[in-house]
């Protein structure tokens, strides 16, 4: 076999899942390094006078490495380091041997070594595997492993001592993208677990402003060419808002709630304040008139009393992360999800392209902490100090709203590359952000969008995908006359749109209906539960607790059947194990006693959790399906 079609078959392997590596590797011309034949006729190679593998036996030494690591049970098995090959390979049969499910990332950090081993050596039988993924930038390596990896997954990492030496800088930068990206998927896990029933008990207390408010879909297209201002209210804010002011009129000034008061702060009042917070903010707002010349673009999952504030005009979005929202939305007229991302100025991106904007400019997105603050001066987190630790904290000291007690909260350092090249200090929400913004990006540019997205920060992260500029060239370049920005604005405030009555009537019934029916089998359930354990505890293991056990499955059954009804049923309960456990007889038989007993206590404390979040929403529902009835009356 020729070395070119060495070459070409490799990298056709690597074309399903890794398109971008193969578009670099088709027009990089770069020539790789060459390879050095060993005693046993393999291959070894030699980088900046570095032996990367074995002279005698590679893949005697690729199992002695394989020795090290192969008893943890991994979900992701992380190499940092392709080489020749031989640990990925040997990894790679693991893999597939065990059928586990376990995924092979490898990133290899020198393209010569890359192009020269893909030319010399057939790897492509393992390259064609679903499952293995070879990376070469480390922004696709971050998006999918931040899209992919659970916040309870194991992750195994490895990388040999000549990648350790030679690569000393992107190694770093490798494993604090890794930490990263699962710090990203524990924080989706933890803002579900305290969150949930706070949005789901929002959601049903937002009943009537669903009919008074329009949906931010009115604004689809409404602002096309128009550039927009997409305001964070991060510490880089003061480089630059001097210059916003001068732009009001010419762009729409779209802030995330907690700009709102430092743009007050510098005399500029924005067009729209986008919130989506769980929790009641009264210490964003300032009372006074400038709070109706704004309006708000709120979550449908937002906390009341936000519905409830003064303003020029409201809009609702749907909160997509939520699969009761996103049913609904169509009874509510709603036909625009936006992709919210997880934080206000990520909705604002995504709903600032959806309007049809262009350019789409982010300022004060630091996700960073500044030298001494968190936010911009003015916001609502004042008096604030910052004490950076040796082991890897911060401690962060401030204010809410000038309230009279100061607060301190301490947070893990995690670190991205920042705006002008250094390294910057950031915590784990704003990792999730930026993930988040460069993910965003890349189905940006896969959709071919001709939107320019402009980050013009002048600090704090960078954000790969985006251009980058300050926002006095945004301003020179796009920013050249007035819009009638006020008119688009005043004739969506008087929307209306058509409510599907009998449709979210017959929907919320059946919710509440299924409800009143899981509370009762939950009930069962728990009791048959305790039956078990009574049996366990005086006669161990025998064939009465295991005919019990069979009727545990039946009824759980029937209950995941009629959960179907109440969609979002399951994610109330998301902090326990809420699958059926259908292993379990499979652990009587085995004898495991250590696992019944951690089974049984598992099985009564979800259940035991479905009954009260049953509890919990039946008289919400009720309350939901009265106030609808009021409005179909036309009696509100």
């Amino acid at each position: 076999m020729t070395e070119q079609s060495i070459f070409e078959k490799n990298i056709e392997a690597l074309e399903a899942n890794n398109p971008e590596l193969v578009e670099t590797l088709r027009t990089t011309d770069v020539c790789g390094v060459e390879l050095e034949q060993t005693k046993n006729g393999e291959y070894t190679l030699q980088h900046k006078g570095l032996y990367f593998h074995s002279r005698y036996d590679p893949t005697k030494e690729a199992k002695v490495q394989l020795e090290e690591i192969v008893e943890s049970k991994a979900d992701w098995m992380v190499l940092f380091g392709l080489g020749c090959g031989y640990l990925f390979k040997e990894l790679a049969i693991v893999r597939r041997e065990r059928d586990a499910g376990t995924q092979v990332v490898v990133f290899e950090p020198s393209i010569e070594i890359l192009v020269g081993v893909l030319k010399q050596i057939d790897l492509s039988e393992y390259f064609s595997d679903p499952s293995v993924y070879i990376y070469h930038d480390l922004p696709s390596l971050e998006v999918k492993m931040s899209r992919d990896i659970e916040g309870m997954d194991d992750i195994l990492g490895y990388q040999s001592r000549p990648y350790k030496q030679i690569f000393a800088p992107e190694l770093l930068d490798f494993m604090e993208k890794v930490s990263n990206a699962r710090m990203v998927s524990k924080v989706y896990i933890k803002t579900d677990i305290t969150s949930r029933h706070v949005w789901l008990e929002n959601y049903f207390g937002n009943v009537d402003n669903f009919f008074e408010y329009p949906g931010v879909g009115v604004l689809i297209d409404k602002f096309k060419g128009i550039p927009m201002v997409v305001v964070g209210a991060g510490p880089s804010l003061e480089k630059n808002v001097h210059i916003l002011k001068e732009m009001k009129g010419k762009v729409v000034i779209m802030a995330a709630i907690s700009a709102y008061m430092p743009l007050l702060h510098n005399g500029i009042i924005p067009d729209l304040i986008v919130c989506g917070e769980k929790t009641d903010l009264p210490g964003h707002f300032t009372g006074a008139p400038e709070d109706k010349k704004v309006r708000l673009l709120l979550s449908d999952v937002v906390h009341p009393n936000m519905l409830r504030r003064e303003a020029k005009g409201k809009f609702i979005f749907v909160s997509t992360f939520m699969r009761l929202s996103l049913r609904h939305a169509g009874l509510w007229g709603q036909n625009y999800c936006p992709d919210v991302g997880g934080s206000v100025t990520t909705t604002a991106l995504s709903i600032g392209v959806d309007f049809g904007c262009d350019p789409v400019v982010m300022i004060g997105q630091d996700l960073a902490f500044g030298e001494h603050s968190t936010h911009a001066e003015g916001a609502a987190y004042s008096d604030q100090s910052l004490e950076f630790e040796d082991n890897g904290t911060v401690k962060v000291q401030e204010r809410y709203a000038n309230s009279g007690e100061r607060v301190q909260s301490e947070y893990k350092v995690l670190w991205l590359d920042g705006i002008n090249g250094e390294r910057i200090r950031s915590k784990f929400d704003w990792v999730t952000f930026h993930s988040w913004f460069i993910e965003y990006m890349r189905r940006h540019h896969e959709a071919e969008s001709t939107t320019h997205v402009i980050n013009a920060t002048e600090g704090g992260a960078y954000i790969e995908g985006m251009e980058h500029m300050t926002l006095k060239e945004v301003q020179d370049k796009y920013v050249t006359r007035d819009y009638p920005i006020e008119e688009i604005l005043s004739k969506a405030d008087s929307s209306v749109q058509k409510v599907d009555y009998d449709g979210l009537l017959s929907n919320y019934g059946a919710i509440l209906t299924s409800l009143k029916k899981i509370k009762t089998m939950a009930s069962s359930i728990i009791m048959d539960v305790n039956k078990v354990k009574k049996i366990f505890d005086s006669k161990g293991l025998s064939h009465e607790m295991i005919g019990h056990v069979g009727r545990i499955q039946e009824k759980e059954k029937k209950l995941f059947k009629e959960s179907h009804n109440v969609i979002f049923m399951w994610e109330t309960v998301v902090e326990y194990t809420y699958k059926l456990k259908e292993y379990l007889r499979e652990d009587i038989e085995k004898g495991s006693v250590d696992q019944i007993a951690r089974d049984l206590k598992s099985i009564k404390t979800t259940y035991i959790n479905v009954r009260e979040a049953a509890e919990r929403f039946i008289p919400i529902l009720e309350h939901s399906i009265e106030r609808i009835e009021v409005h179909n009356k036309g009696e509100a």
